[in-house]
């Protein structure tokens, strides 16, 4: 059984219902408001001013609409997005793109890791960054994966969510922020040199990896057919609103240090540094400790990724008398779901090793990107599949979200072409 049954005419008033079955795209946020993000929008603001405002005030609407259309087909059909790319594209393309992403999730994470330990220096700077990763795993492995079941999952990474809204949008108001002229980063441009910031702000919003993984959470929460209208809502509010509005206020606070002919922000903890002298103390603190939710939610949340892809593409079954996928069950308490979780967590020791060879920024796009060189071909298929009568039924999606899935797609070809630039011109 899910933990989570939304069947309204069962259980308690509707509203309470309602309120208790919010919180499951906040895991596809925890992922998405990572490093990459926050440096790409970090890089923006404090190198180009306002001019990606635009690009960065968008990104929320296509990662909501991306990954309601993801849930809407798994809702529908039965299928994660792994067995419906095998089930209704073609045998095999899923579990690609699958085996793809588990390689590609470990190796985010470890660059994701070093992050998080350098943003909990800011607040123990005598640590070492081993030390503060091993601290921050023992914390996390214990209360996350060893004692953690879904609903507590669930409401702890919305908690942190709803915590970083606060805290950057506060942040905007001690760097004073002239939202008039913000107003004007609302025209659309690209500005020349901007390609690397680009490509981090469509990656963070139009990839692969929320359709990807937002389905094993519509699975865990238990949504029918009926609870489409709380997805919609629950997709709208913690990506729709709380990334977009993440995104923005970093982007506000690097455009803050933004000066003709200096060199941009290359990560947050620079620039919670560089904001005390314009905003006070008070601005490098509420900074660094949305800093360190951001860092700490993308650390955590793909490690049950793993957990999730390797029981779907090996098709573990429940234990008991009653069989089944274990991804239709309470996978959260199962002991093999809880090892991969955890040792994927566990790699982030590896995170302080990586950093003396290679930026662990460079590690986080190399892995993002190589994702993203497949999304432009699952949003085709998703779009293919959710657009079809044959397969969905009444439950075929709008107009509205088949116009901005498109303009979406669109985007991604543009985040294909800017990390193949990315890599020549950093590599060749």
């Amino acid at each position: 059984m899910s933990e989570v049954q939304l069947n309204t005419k069962k259980r308690g008033s509707s509203f309470q219902l309602w309120l208790r079955a919010l919180g499951s795209s906040a895991l596809v946020a925890g992922v998405q408001i990572g490093p990459g993000t926050m440096s790409s929008t970090l890089f923006a603001g404090s190198g180009f001013g306002l001019n990606l405002l635009w690009l960065v005030a968008l990104s929320g609407v296509w990662l909501a609409a991306l990954t309601m259309m993801a849930g809407t087909v798994t809702v529908v059909t039965g299928k994660t997005t792994l067995q419906a790319l095998d089930r209704h594209v073609f045998k095999g393309w899923g579990k690609v793109n699958g085996w793809v992403q588990v390689v590609c999730n470990i190796g985010a994470v470890i660059g994701v890791s070093v992050g998080m330990a350098d943003a909990f220096k800011v607040f123990f700077p005598n640590l070492s960054t081993f030390l503060s990763t091993l601290i921050l795993l023992v914390i996390s492995l214990f209360f996350m994966v060893l004692r953690g079941k879904y609903s507590f999952i669930k409401s702890m990474i919305s908690v942190i969510v709803g915590a970083m809204v606060v805290l950057f949008v506060l942040n905007i108001f001690f760097v004073k922020i002239n939202f008039f002229e913000a107003l004007s980063g609302l025209v659309p441009t690209i500005p020349a040199g901007s390609l690397i910031a680009v490509t981090g702000i469509i990656g963070g919003s139009i990839g692969g990896l929320p359709m990807l993984f937002y389905p094993y959470q519509v699975k865990a929460a238990g949504f029918k057919k009926e609870d489409l209208p709380v997805m919609r809502w629950d997709n709208i509010m913690f990506l729709g609103v709380a990334f977009s509005l993440i995104s923005v206020s970093v982007l506000l606070a690097g455009s803050a240090l933004h000066a003709p002919g200096a060199a941009p922000v290359q990560n947050a903890i620079q620039a919670a540094n560089a904001l005390a002298p314009i905003g006070g103390s008070a601005a490098k603190w509420l900074f660094s400790l949305g800093f360190f939710a951001v860092v700490w939610s993308t650390a955590v949340s793909p490690c049950f990724g793993t957990g999730y892809y390797v029981a779907d593409l090996l098709n573990f079954k429940t234990k008991g008398d009653e069989e089944k996928a274990l991804i239709d069950g309470d996978i959260h308490s199962d002991t093999r779901f809880k090892i991969l979780s955890g040792l994927t967590m566990v790699s982030w020791l590896l995170g302080p090793l990586v950093a003396k060879v290679v930026a662990p920024f460079i590690v986080i796009m190399i892995a993002m990107g190589i994702l993203n060189l497949f999304t432009p071909f699952i949003i085709a298929s998703l779009f293919y599949i959710s657009t079809s009568k044959k397969i969905m039924g009444k439950y075929a999606i709008g107009w509205f979200h088949r116009l901005t899935i498109a303009v979406g797609f669109a985007f991604s070809i543009v985040g294909v072409w800017s990390f193949i630039s990315f890599l020549k011109s950093t590599f060749f």
